[in-house]
């Protein structure tokens, strides 16, 4: 997403990316869909594994229901298994990772601990946000072995599935520490994820907790989930537990981010879990008192989430107008830039229009306006530390972000040129007017 990095996103290692590359190469060109469906089978690999994971700890209706949450009606979790990035290839190996050690300690099998192994690599080189996984896998190991877990050496060596990411954060830092301009280089300060002050804000905490039910879970998962937590029958909720453990780190850790939805998708195993132990709690229920109990149940669930989370799950298929001005505004600086040429754009989008503007011989930026603490003298200088980097023409979206920042607008169109124009977006030159 951010093009003045080197080819990659160093902040992640680039396995996500080294598929779709590989894929580009046999498909003989650049084709996001590749990319896309990468995304879309690793969807499905996560959920298949969490289906069998559940199947094993609980039942087969219990399974069924987490995996239909889980996959087929979590707004969010729907456009994410849909999206170009690396989050759901992280998940799947993290899931893939967890079942399999389980099976480790059941079957003392090697074969489940090498895939467990390799894929728990994976899942914190794609994102060390994911080290939640590694929470059960605890309590698994330490329902087989108690305390002397930590005398198994298979136990011990397994910790060592966080050397290949230390080395890669070496690099990381190496290549920061020569490049402190590139975008995503303020990610290794801690004071960009350990913003602990947000837990006395109400306001943001409330709107934290309403989008991710609204967004993520959905209202129906929520109250199925805060049901599970009344019945007397808790068998095998230690997992959870040790999750929930892990990912309440995972969210105090993260707590700079955590409101955006897609830190808040790893949520989401535990919680449909839970929800589908108590479907299947329902289920019995009805069984005992209707005729038809088990198609009573699904339609109902079905029916109320999909009420829910109707507004995404359109958003996932229907292209807004807003974006297809982004895709028409993006076709209009390819054909502008000249050949080798560095582009600079601005987008309540983010990073999109400068991903959706590129040929395969350019370089883009993204600076992003009206980002909170960001003043007018702020922007300008952002702005001239990447015309030093070279960007020879600056598109900004929509031009109503122009007047949040009236002494940025006053000095680009005082100093450099406009190339082009229309109702809703402008492009400017980034050489100064003789």
């Amino acid at each position: 997403l951010w093009a003045d990095e080197p080819g990659y996103y160093i902040a992640e290692f680039p396995v996500y990316n080294t598929i779709v590359a590989a894929l580009y190469q046999l498909n003989g060109t650049v084709n996001e869909t590749l990319g896309k469906l990468v995304s879309v089978f690793a969807s499905l690999g996560a959920a298949v594994f969490l289906y069998l994971l559940v199947l094993r700890l609980f039942s087969k209706n219990t399974a069924l229901a987490a995996l239909i949450f889980f996959y087929l009606f979590s707004p969010q979790g729907i456009i994410l298994s849909r999206s170009y990035q690396p989050d759901e290839l992280g998940l799947f190996f993290g899931i893939v990772g967890l079942y399999y050690f389980y099976l480790w300690t059941k079957t003392s099998k090697l074969v489940h601990y090498s895939i467990s192994f390799v894929c728990f690599i994976l899942t914190l080189l794609v994102k060390i946000s994911f080290f939640p996984f590694a929470f059960p896998m605890l309590f698994f190991a330490f329902k087989k072995w108690k305390l002397k877990m930590i005398f198994q050496p298979l136990f011990i060596l397994y910790t060592a599935t966080i050397a290949p990411y230390f080395f890669w954060y070496l690099h990381m830092k190496n290549v920061y520490a020569s490049y402190p301009q590139l975008h995503s280089a303020d990610l290794i300060s801690p004071g960009n994820w350990l913003k602990f002050n947000k837990l006395l804000d109400i306001h943001w905490l409330v709107n934290t907790v309403y989008d991710f039910i609204d967004q993520v879970a959905t209202l129906p998962v929520i109250i199925l989930f805060l049901g599970a937590l009344l019945l007397k029958n808790r068998r095998n909720f230690g997992f959870i537990i040790a999750w929930s453990v892990g990912l309440a780190i995972y969210v105090l850790g993260f707590i700079g981010k955590i409101h955006f939805w897609y830190y808040q998708v790893p949520l989401l195993f535990p919680v449909v879990i839970l929800a589908g132990v108590s479907a299947n709690e329902l289920l019995q229920y009805f069984k005992k008192h209707f005729v038809h109990s088990k198609i009573v149940i699904i339609f109902l669930i079905a029916i109320s989430m999909f009420l829910t989370g109707r507004p995404y799950l359109l958003r996932t298929y229907a292209i807004s107008l807003r974006h297809k001005h982004l895709l028409e505004f993006a076709q209009t600086i390819q054909n502008e830039t000249p050949l080798h040429g560095k582009i600079l754009t601005s987008a309540d989008t983010h990073a999109a229009l400068t991903y959706y503007s590129l040929r395969p011989d350019m370089w883009g930026g993204t600076l992003t306006i009206n980002e909170p603490g960001c003043d007018n003298k702020c922007v300008i200088h952002r702005f001239e530390g990447f015309r030093a980097w070279g960007a020879q023409l600056y598109a900004v979206l929509d031009k109503k972000e122009l007047t949040g920042k009236p002494e940025f607008s006053q000095y680009l169109h005082r100093h450099f040129p406009v190339v082009k124009e229309s109702e809703t977006y402008i492009l400017f030159s980034v050489v100064r007017k003789a």
